[in-house]
């Protein structure tokens, strides 16, 4: 019988689900991923192994996948995976075929039997996101991997127009495939009485509110949406804010000390995160920069209309169910607030559309894409 191909997937960014109990933005598109891979197991012409690495023993055994698991314990660190790289020790090891790395970039022993998911350029697009030291070797290591390896799947075209623009990688190896949605978990709740005690009772939010996720400085634009709030807060609207933010410095403090109406929550669960999406009267995403956009898909998959702007992948995600700003400023989203306060717009028939275009994005239809890709690579 002819010997099965092997096809590794590291998968070293979703094991903080076992300590943390969630996952931030790649990680929870790798743990989906794998997910739906997992559900079509047995119509796989090939075999696939999970690849860890800590000292702790954590492994895909510890997330109930029923992929081979292959598990190194060492620190999964940029210098000790440089040296594994060098004697492909984890390539060895898994007896990998091709190896999938998910998670934007590593060090990788065999890149000719590569395929990276690049996520997004932000190390390129948004050089004031970081210290340019970080950025500098940052850029590097991706600039050699993505001339070098097998092939790229971007999660958008977007994406992939950055890696040709700013990478001078082949268009023709770059392989757009969306992310897609949980709908088993990310969908409208009928009993909105019943959702207002329960976010009152956990959160104390007793009034309507604009929501929103993945808050941070800079390209994602948060201070900008505080400063709309607080000036949309002079005309007592009915809508308070709600931020999802676990880490935000004495600057942001101070802005929201100014107005009572502006509630920050932190490390926030998918069922949790779901509820709050159902119970906004919009969510706001009013990022610089994105790859993807996932919380724009989500909300829209529970019936909450998005406002964002438009630039990078948003458009492309969004479509013409998303709301956008005028501007990026405060002056912009303010203005939005006012709109969508006083109903200066149909919001019944943008959650509806807004459900059917969420309905797209699955992540079965992911795997099946990603699939074709694994045996486009693994038997020429």
């Amino acid at each position: 019988m002819k010997k099965r191909k092997r096809i590794c997937i590291d998968i070293n960014s979703i094991l903080p689900l076992v300590s943390r109990g969630y996952l931030f933005g790649v990680g929870r598109t790798v743990y989906e991923l794998v997910t739906a891979l997992d559900k079509i197991k047995e119509d796989l012409p090939f075999d696939i192994v999970l690849y860890s690495q800590n000292t702790k023993n954590i492994s895909s055994k510890n997330l109930g996948f029923s992929f081979e698991s292959k598990h190194l314990s060492l620190p999964y660190r940029d210098s000790i995976n440089r040296i594994l790289s060098f004697f492909a020790v984890r390539e060895h090891f898994t007896k990998a075929d091709l190896w999938h790395c998910p998670h934007n970039s590593d060090w990788v022993g065999k890149l000719s039997k590569t395929i990276f998911t690049l996520h997004d350029m932000i190390m390129y697009a948004c050089l004031d996101e970081y210290p340019p030291e970080i950025y500098k070797k940052a850029q590097a290591t991706v600039l050699h991997n993505m001339l070098s390896c097998k092939a790229i799947i971007a999660c958008s075209q977007s994406t992939k127009n950055d890696i040709t623009k700013y990478l001078g990688v082949d268009p023709d190896k770059i392989h757009v495939i969306y992310w897609g949605i949980n709908h088993i978990l990310f969908k409208p709740l009928h009993d909105k009485e019943r959702l207002k005690k329960e976010l009152n009772q956990k959160f104390g939010l007793d009034k309507p509110y604009f929501f929103s996720v993945s808050c941070g400085y800079g390209r994602k634009n948060t201070v900008e949406l505080i400063k709309a709030y607080n000036l949309f807060a002079e005309q007592n609207p009915t809508n308070d804010l709600v931020l999802i933010w676990n880490n935000y410095g004495s600057d942001i403090k101070e802005l929201i000390q100014k107005n009572d109406r502006i509630h920050i929550l932190k490390s926030i669960g998918d069922e949790d995160l779901m509820k709050l999406y159902n119970g906004a009267t919009a969510t706001y995403y009013p990022s610089k920069y994105e790859g993807f956009g996932l919380p724009i898909l989500e909300s829209m998959a529970c019936g909450t209309p998005v406002v964002t702007c438009k630039n990078s992948s948003l458009v492309e995600i969004g479509s013409d169910m998303a709301i956008y700003s005028k501007s990026e400023d405060a002056e912009g989203l303010r203005e939005s607030m006012e709109n969508i306060e006083n109903n200066r717009q149909d919001l019944q028939d943008i959650r509806s559309r807004g459900i059917a275009h969420a309905s797209q994005f699955t992540w079965e239809k992911c795997a099946k894409e990603t699939i074709k890709i694994y045996k486009k690579y693994l038997y020429e």
